[in-house]
């Protein structure tokens, strides 16, 4: 069965394309020539590739996309030739192919990296095309990157590690140039091409069918900040081999998975901040960039079931600097984009999301807790009504709103809002389960032994883990900022401390400080109480 030179065009043909495209059919030699529409692709993989190819190929929004997918898996299993449609034949095609040695053969073009707009096989089911298709199909059902070029184009290749091994020869772009030509000056080369496109629009269809093997259940703990959440982290570290124990796996920044999980973090990060930094309307394309980048976090534990903690992805703290010198006017002003990210971990992969979990604080008390945050990390100590100044007037009701279920869109049924104040002084077990409570989960029998046992958890919730400062150290940290402006961030928090002695640390901060801290963080709330 002779091999075939395959194309691949969405659409009317323009006449430019139409013309090149016959060139290859005149100059075909021994090969047959076919060129495919979308609807013969997908009949053709539907006949030939599983349901997970056939999805991924369904949900390519744009064409390029489309046909990055159908040509690797075309030759992966047929062998013969693809090539894109925007180029000129110029010679019969099986008088030069033959005379290259190699079981594939690929072009690299003038820059260094591999083209995918040129890819022969000389026989069936090529393992190389095989494993790249499977990467780009994954990349596709995870929403890697809003970039064609990275999910389905040579971006792929290059993540595949393609190179001249394993019976592949990557030839000169220039070497073939008396074979067949790149034409670049094109009709369809303008506003509508895919470069461009991506730019204004999803490279991915709203319509994907919830991805296979979907359905696993996540629980979040999201904070906000300065409302224990390190405190109940430690606890869900400690029994984290009894959570794995009933099919749980947990993602802090302290658990098992925590290396693969700041690393993930960080792209998280990247997107969300920016988002703020843009300061553009909410679009599809930074939600599935976010929502891609909460599967990639979800994939560094694994497993059906997955608790996550982590306070910091509702974005920076209020008053604290982000990106550099940039400062959260408001508090977690990306809240729309997370929501629109998790609501799409449901729609289109399949999530099930059993609880978000919000601990609420007063805003009056929460505020001080931030201020006295911002201080302890010795960036700039400065003055509470200095700090007043660099937020919005309306962070405390954009705060409240926080713990608002209409907030939260379709998610609302599964927040779960509770009391700062719910595991104060409680020790042991009992602050256990009331954690566990906390994020709707229970652990019986054997597996309880762990948390059962006293010796295993000393102290209260009323001693925290990161325990804040006294007013008496933050008047003092910042009296020495103004008496040396360089002093931050030198040495750190405990070098700078170390000039208070013990009497000082007693002594309460002064009233003329205090007074401060009142008309700054006290004053302004107590009559809307």
């Amino acid at each position: 069965m002779p091999l075939k030179i395959i194309q691949y065009w969405e659409g009317p043909l323009n006449t430019d394309v139409a013309e090149l495209i016959d060139t290859w059919r005149r100059h075909r030699g021994t090969f047959e020539h076919q060129l495919y529409n979308k609807n013969d692709a997908l009949l053709w993989l539907r006949s030939n590739w599983g349901e997970d190819v056939v999805r991924a190929f369904e949900n390519a929004a744009l064409p390029a996309m489309a046909s990055d997918i159908f040509r690797v898996a075309y030759i992966a299993r047929c062998g013969g030739l693809y090539v894109d449609a925007a180029t000129l034949c110029t010679r019969r095609v099986d008088d030069w192919l033959n005379s290259i040695p190699g079981s594939l053969i690929l072009v690299r073009k003038w820059h260094g990296g591999v083209w995918n707009g040129f890819i022969y096989s000389s026989g069936v089911n090529n393992k190389f095309l095989v494993e790249l298709l499977r990467l780009i199909v994954h990349n596709v059902s995870h929403r890697i990157s809003d970039n064609v070029w990275e999910v389905t184009g040579p971006g792929a290749w290059k993540k595949a590690r393609v190179n001249e091994t394993f019976g592949i020869s990557i030839i000169s772009q220039i070497d073939l140039k008396q074979y067949f030509q790149l034409m670049n000056k094109l009709s369809h080369k303008d506003d509508t091409h895919w470069s461009k496109v991506q730019g204004r629009k999803s490279i991915y269809r709203d319509s994907f069918p919830r991805a296979k093997g979907g359905g696993r259940k996540i629980w979040l703990h999201l904070g906000p900040h300065k409302t224990g959440t390190t405190y109940i982290q430690s606890i869900l570290e400690k029994i984290e081999p009894s959570l794995f124990d009933i099919g749980c796996k947990l993602i802090t920044v302290r658990s098992s998975s925590s290396g693969s999980y700041k690393d993930a973090r960080i792209r998280f990060t990247r997107v969300l901040q920016g988002y703020l930094l843009s300061g553009k309307p909410l679009n599809d394309v930074v939600v599935e960039r976010l929502t891609a980048a909460l599967v990639e976090i979800f994939d560094t534990a694994g497993g059906d079931k997955v608790i996550l903690s982590d306070e910091n992805l509702m974005g920076p703290l209020l008053g604290h600097h982000f990106a550099g010198d940039n400062t959260a006017t408001g508090p977690y002003d990306a809240l729309p984009l997370l929501v629109s990210a998790i609501e799409r971990l449901v729609l289109v992969h399949g999530y099930q999301v059993e609880r978000i979990l919000l601990l609420r604080r007063d805003y009056s008390q929460w505020l001080q807790s931030v201020y006295k945050d911002y201080i302890r990390k010795l960036r700039l100590p400065i003055s509470p009504m200095k700090f007043i100044e660099r937020i919005r007037d309306d962070a405390s009701s954009t705060y409240e709103k926080l713990f608002e279920k209409s907030e939260w869109g379709k998610l609302s049924e599964s927040l779960f809002i509770a009391n700062f104040s719910a595991l104060h002084n409680m020790r042991n077990v009992d602050v256990v389960e009331k954690t566990l409570n906390l994020l709707g989960l229970k652990i019986e029998g054997r597996h309880r032994d762990v948390f059962s046992d006293p010796k295993n958890f000393d102290g209260n919730f009323g001693t925290p883990v990161n325990q804040g400062l006294s007013w008496r150290e933050v008047e003092f940290l910042i009296d020495r900022a103004r008496l040396n402006p360089s002093l931050a961030p030198q040495g750190g928090l405990n070098h700078v401390l170390a000039g208070l002695s013990e009497s000082d640390l007693r002594t309460k901060a002064s009233d003329s400080f205090m007074k401060e801290v009142d008309l700054a963080f006290v004053a302004p709330f107590r009559a809307s109480k």
